[in-house]
């Protein structure tokens, strides 16, 4: 790679230093009268002294713009070969070579957003450019910044979901965090008289004559503004000379990996503001160094008094911040109140006094704080949180649809990828009043993914197999949910074994054939590998099931014994297969005891009888009358009265707790037997269920005691009705009405 020397003494420039990641940049000439000028200023001229304390453990967004050529050409190997994994502690990143997971990052552009920052003493250089050391604070100290602009165009992000369980190699004890997504765009970095704002367009130099000037500083630059704002949100990659790693996403390595569910998803019958509530995350200090807070696209000292991103766990300071104009401590607040006003300790007493009332007020104020926080700062999460908000609205909040579209619009522009998979997954569907585009929504979950979204990606892939919305094509869907599965995702594993093997919506008891998929070279194979993976590995006995399915169909019966008993666990079919091969000396000798066994976990009313019958009478096997008068009781109910005749008949006690059992769920059946055989077990029961506010029990011990039931139902009530919720007043006006 050509590097820009602007004189031999020299470090190398940005074009050297930054362009060696991600691809090779173009580097501009430079005249004669740039030639002299001293030297580019680096973080290894500006920083020196004691080393920051950095928050262990922690989330971080550091610049990258100053890290070491050698350094950065690291990490794009890392990042080229699959999920980089780094130790990080504030002074200084090292990415591990030796340390290994798969998976792949992919390009998304968001909306362009320029920065121009300017850092003014060694404390905040530090901050801001960990990555280096030497010093020439003596000249930040004597009325000179360090000013930076900062083009951002996209993102290269992700969908890994990374633990310390899964990670391969030597050096991988060191490791701290990974690398989620880095920003790309474009920098330049120029000393400037202290206090002076500079513009972007000033710092990179364009629209200039290129003479030397006695006023300017040092400068140093990388990348194009004209090439940059050629990038659109939909770009899949990023302009020539637009594509240096500006910020990195830092995110700790958990312990174990967390569940694979969408954050967010709206199941059957949820209801959209249930979702907003349980999706609404605040924005996290990005500032790694302790004592540091985001100021304006800088980390800054907390005590510099400036408008910063609060602690979202402080909702006074988010409201005081955003009053000052900190956009991000406005989506924060929002975070802080809406529908947890009343779970704030420091707000108990006036949420005591208003009922709750104040909580449903302060939900319509977080709708406020939301929208200025999406239309004037152009947060991407709180252009989230409108449009899952809006779509249907909440109590004091009506739905706007229009409005929650066009936020969800913008925060998918602005990078946020479930704004851009809810968005795309109501085009595939034609839901929230959108007209069904297919490729429209395609485009959009498929942005998602892009932009680090693991569900999407899942679901493309899914989509593939199925050739749902799109043409069935196999081998695709290897390739999305395939790097999952290395990253020990073992439930995608054993989905993806399924989809393999042809058995994805076919494992069931009438599973009669195995088809694995022909397009995917060594389906066959494979499929079983991935369930075995899932099985031995991810401990998940559904998928010992599934593999223990397959062996049983083929006949296989010895390879069947080695799952299917593990798989029984969960599983009633399984079980039944097992039994059936211990009974009939499939894959070995012939074991009724066991069978029979097996035939209980199946949890099967059926063969739960065959049993029964025999244990008690000893057919093929040690005779057991105190197990089987056990089974009958479990299996004892309004709708299996000869098991209660059985269990009674062996064990009186036994039937009396069956049908008590029964009777406390409201079967009036088994509340009359109680009744014949226990009197006073049954008015236990019976005042059970009416001090539940059950309608059948109330009425039950109406007949039994009416003034009990009366005072019972009248002490309930005033209870519920003070709590003001519409379901217990309904309730209790229903059993008032008794009286």
């Amino acid at each position: 790679m050509r590097a820009f020397v602007i004189r031999p003494s020299t470090l190398l420039t940005a074009c050297a230093v930054i362009g060696a990641a991600f691809t090779p940049l173009a580097c501009g000439t430079s005249n004669v009268a740039s030639q002299v000028k001293p030297n580019a200023p680096t973080a290894n001229e500006a920083m020196g002294g004691a080393d920051l304390d950095c928050k262990q453990g922690s989330y971080a967004e550091p610049l990258v713009i100053d890290l070491p050529a050698d350094k950065r050409v690291d990490l794009e190997s890392q990042m080229n070969a699959g999920v980089a994994i780094v130790r990080y502690d504030c002074n200084q990143m090292q990415v591990l070579k030796d340390c290994n997971l798969a998976g792949n990052y992919a390009f998304a552009g968001v909306s362009l957003k320029e920065q121009v920052i300017s850092l003014q003493n060694e404390d905040e250089l530090k901050a801001n450019l960990p990555f280096s050391s030497g010093s020439v604070g003596g000249e930040i100290q004597t009325g000179s910044q360090l000013d930076l602009a900062l083009i951002m165009i996209g993102k290269r992000s992700t969908a890994a979901k990374v633990a310390r369980p899964v990670l391969e190699g030597s050096q991988c004890g060191d490791a701290t965090h990974f690398v989620r997504a880095a920003t790309i765009g474009a920098f330049a970095m120029k000393t400037g008289t202290k206090g002076r704002v500079a513009a972007a367009v000033e710092l990179f130099g364009a629209g200039t004559s290129g003479e030397s000037s006695a006023d300017e500083k040092r400068a140093n630059k990388d990348g194009d503004i004209s090439s940059c704002k050629s990038s659109k949100p939909s770009s899949d990659a990023p302009p020539e000379q637009c594509q240096s790693a500006i910020r990195v996403e830092l995110v700790p390595i958990a312990a174990e990996l967390p569940a694979a569910t969408k954050d967010g998803e709206k199941k059957d019958g949820e209801k959209q503001e249930d979702t907003a509530k349980k999706d609404a995350k605040p924005i996290e200090n990005p500032c790694g160094a302790e004592g540091f807070v985001m100021v304006g696209g800088k980390c800054s000292r907390a005590d510099s008094g400036a408008a910063h991103l609060c602690n979202p766990s402080d909702s006074d300071d988010c409201k005081a911040q955003c009053d000052k104009g900190d956009m991000g401590s406005c989506h924060n607040y929002a975070e802080a109140v809406f529908a947890n006003f009343c779970n704030d300790p420091s707000k108990k007493q006036i949420c005591d006094e208003t009922n709750g009332a104040e909580n449903d007020k302060r939900e319509a104020e977080a709708v406020g704080y939301w929208r200025q926080a999406c239309d004037k700062g152009d947060i991407a999460d709180a252009c989230d949180q409108i449009g899952n908000y809006l779509l249907t609205g909440f109590k004091l909040v009506k739905a706007d649809k229009p409005v929650a579209l066009a936020a969800l619009d913008k925060g998918c522009q602005l990078g946020k990828a479930d704004s851009c998979f809810l968005l795309g997954d109501s085009y595939l569907k034609g839901d929230e009043g959108l007209k069904k585009d297919t490729m429209k929504g395609l485009g959009l979950v498929d942005r998602a993914c892009k932009l680090g979204d693991q569900y999407s990606c899942q679901k493309l892939g899914e989509y593939y197999f199925k050739g749902e919305y799109l043409s069935k094509d196999p081998a695709r869907g290897y390739e999305f949910l395939g790097q999952f599965c290395a990253q020990g995702e073992w439930e995608t594993c054993q989905e993806l074994g399924e989809h393999l093997l042809g058995i994805f919506d076919k494992y069931d008891a009438k599973m009669t054939g195995v088809n694995p998929v022909k397009e995917v070279p060594r389906a066959n194979e494979l499929g079983r590998e991935l369930l075995d993976r899932a099985c031995s590995k991810g401990k998940r006995d559904d998928a010992c099931a599934r593999l223990g399915h397959v062996y049983y169909v083929e006949q296989k019966w010895e390879l069947a014994r080695k799952y299917l008993p593990t798989g029984c666990k969960g599983d009633g079919d399984t079980c039944l297969r097992m039994a059936d091969m211990e009974l009939n000396g499939k894959g070995g000798p012939k074991d009724k005891a066991s069978a029979v066994e097996f035939w209980i976990a199946s949890v099967d009313d059926k063969y739960m009888a065959q049993a029964a019958e025999a244990l008690e009478k000893g057919d093929g096997l040690p005779k057991n009358v105190e197990r089987a008068a056990e089974l009958w009781g479990k299996l004892c109910n309004s709708e299996n009265k000869p098991a209660c005749s059985n269990a009674k008949r062996l064990d009186k006690k036994v039937w009396l707790e069956a049908i008590a059992d029964d009777c406390s769920r409201e079967d009036e059946w088994s509340c009359s037997e109680l009744k014949s055989a226990d009197k006073t077990r049954h008015r236990t029961e019976i005042d059970k269920l009416c001090g539940g506010a059950s309608e059948f029990g109330c009425k039950e011990l109406k007949k039994l005691d009416g003034a009990a039931a009366k005072k019972m139902v009248e002490a309930n009530c005033s209870k519920e009705k003070a709590d003001k919720s519409d379901d217990d007043k309904d309730s209790c006006k229903m059993l008032e009405s008794m009286f």
